[in-house]
């Protein structure tokens, strides 16, 4: 379907469904939006979040009966420059809400990783941009009731990314793991293993789950054995073995589970000898 006619127009992003609708951007007029679409009506604007710039919304997630997602909010004097905030919404004409992290940068926000867990749903976001030491911290809301701060002094580097696992949240920054438990009354986050997580803003996040644990390309800092496989079972974190031994080599990336004999492929890099080699290892069904 042609979403809107124009040689500028339409080129969709998927999102997410939510009470029988698929919302997602797309742009009508060089304007980004937050459409929507069923199985009957034709695709119709739903939100236009920024009058004035591009609204840009991103990171669609269907969580505790809301939808959550990212938009630019910059106004048109910041030149449309990037500023995510976090939106809920119930899928009413007047029920969207701007859940305002009070962003201190016009290139802020960067919201990213909608994660439900317990009656929240948590995020990660920046005030500043992510140029302060430990700006990238997570927050957790219930609706619009936005809770701030989650501990994030205790961060020394911005944090990555959120995963679930086995009714936690796991999460590196560049030194440490950590697990994220929560009621619907409280939130706790510990570190709990000296693993740090590398950064590659180019590539995806390169995590799996395998028998229901999360796996991990780390590096343990209080060794020197290089980024090599870990493994979380949201409380606890095993080494699994050093692929290739060497300071310099393993660097496991791009993990990816099958199903068959519940395998994992990498694309091992050998840094020693400075080329790609594929690399499948086997654990056996219990």
């Amino acid at each position: 379907m042609d979403i809107e006619p124009g040689a500028e127009s339409s080129d969709p992003i998927p999102g997410d469904i939510y009470q029988g609708y698929l919302y997602f951007a797309a742009t009508s007029n060089a304007d980004r939006e937050v459409w929507r679409v069923d199985s009957i009506s034709a695709p119709h604007l739903y939100e236009n979040i920024n009058l004035n710039a591009q609204g840009r919304p991103r990171e669609f997630k269907s969580a505790n009966g809301l939808l959550y997602f990212s938009a630019n909010v910059a106004p048109v004097e910041f030149g449309g420059i990037d500023q995510d905030e976090p939106f809920v919404t119930d899928g009413t004409e007047f029920g969207t809400t701007h859940l305002d992290i009070e962003v201190e940068s016009p290139a802020g926000g960067n919201v990213m990783d909608f994660t439900p867990l317990s009656s929240w749903v948590f995020f990660h976001a920046s005030e500043f941009g992510g140029i302060a030491p430990n700006d990238i911290v997570p927050y957790y809301t219930q609706g619009d009731q936005l809770s701030t701060g989650i501990l994030g002094t205790l961060y020394q580097t911005p944090i990555y990314w959120l995963m679930p696992v086995k009714g936690k949240i796991n999460f590196c920054d560049e030194f440490n793991l950590y697990q994220l438990e929560a009621t619907d009354f409280n939130v706790n986050v510990e570190d709990i293993a000296r693993l740090a997580n590398p950064l590659r803003k180019e590539e995806k996040k390169p995590l799996a789950y395998i028998n229901e644990n999360l796996c991990i390309p780390g590096k343990d800092v209080d060794n020197d054995l290089g980024v090599e496989l870990y493994f979380s079972d949201g409380d606890n974190v095993s080494f699994s073995r050093d692929i290739f031994p060497g300071t310099g080599s393993s660097d496991p990336w791009y993990i990816v589970p099958m199903e068959l004999k519940q395998s994992l492929l990498l694309h091992q890099v050998l840094q020693t000898e400075n080329y790609m080699k594929p690399m499948v290892l086997r654990k056996e069904p219990s």
